[in-house]
């Protein structure tokens, strides 16, 4: 769900789709509220939500994602089929459904997900939901980031930080 801003100007179809930041400094710990914004500009709205919170963390980086790939996107020309026919080539125990539903999901970090996952128990008719409930944990972040975590069920959980 996304809370549109409503600037009061105008029947509630026309509301804007931009973001709009509101910073509270007032009880402690700032609180920065972000109404609006589209999906396809969410690295833009991040980068200017912390430009907001500079006077409060000097120390601060930089603007860095531009021009960087989203997780999973590091492949190789941006050619999906060819990174699809590698880890078909890599993992032929897979389903060809698996490995596309895996390519699709995790990008250039499904060979980290599949990892170690031995090839009886991920036999060619292994549905999406299976193979991952054979695994204890998934997690895409670098090796310096990861947080393993299991739900109570002992199901897998993702973690992103």
């Amino acid at each position: 769900m996304r809370p549109l801003f409503d600037d009061g100007k105008g029947k509630p179809s026309a509301v804007t789709r931009d973001y709009v930041f509101d910073l509270d400094e007032t009880g402690g710990a700032p609180l920065l509220n972000v109404f609006g914004g589209k999906i396809t500009t969410f690295r833009e709205l991040a980068e200017r939500g912390l430009q907001r919170l500079k006077h409060i963390f000097p120390n601060m980086g930089g603007d860095w994602t531009q021009g960087v790939p989203l997780p999973g996107g590091e492949i190789p020309n941006a050619d999906y089929e060819t990174f699809a026919n590698s880890l078909r080539d890599a993992y032929p125990w897979m389903g060809r459904k698996l490995v596309h539903h895996y390519g699709r999901l995790y990008g250039a970090r499904a060979k980290n997900v599949i990892a170690g996952q031995p090839a009886q128990k991920a036999s060619a008719g292994t549905s999406a939901a299976s193979f991952m409930r054979q695994r204890p944990a998934i997690w895409s972040q670098p090796s310096g980031q990861r947080r393993l975590k299991t739900s109570c069920t002992g199901a897998p959980s993702i973690i992103c930080i």
